[in-house]
């Protein structure tokens, strides 16, 4: 790459199976926390990447996946919170005996070290 030029983006399917690699180590790590998947939803135009339950709690989980880490506000727009909040109320009216939280975890795949971030969006 020559000076002055940008970060070369690599082709949407490696993009994809990074992601689809974000989404299960991620799924691995909540996992040992005692959430365990209910589903992978589509809502309309949104789409959260995992819903996981551990008791009377349900999450909603946005995944992002980078080579290097990022604070979350750079990571996840305003747009895109609002449509994460809007999903929470759809799954809090169709499962209203359960308390809906909003979680965002970054993982940045560094071999050997897979590290995964998780913030609240609530």
């Amino acid at each position: 790459m020559r000076e002055g030029q940008g970060r070369v983006k690599p082709p949407p399917l490696q993009r994809a199976a990074l992601g689809k690699l974000g989404e299960g180590f991620a799924l691995a790590s909540l996992m040992l926390q005692g959430w365990w998947p209910v589903a992978r939803p589509r809502f309309e135009a949104v789409q959260t990447d995992l819903v996981l339950r551990r008791g009377n709690s349900l999450l909603l989980v946005e995944v992002k996946t980078r080579w290097r880490p990022l604070r979350s506000e750079q990571l996840i727009s305003p747009t895109q919170r609002r449509r994460l909040r809007q999903q929470a109320a759809f799954w809090a009216a169709r499962c209203p005996n359960l308390a809906v939280r909003l979680m965002l975890v970054q993982v940045t795949p560094r071999w050997p070290l897979v590290r995964c971030w998780a913030v609240p969006l609530d």
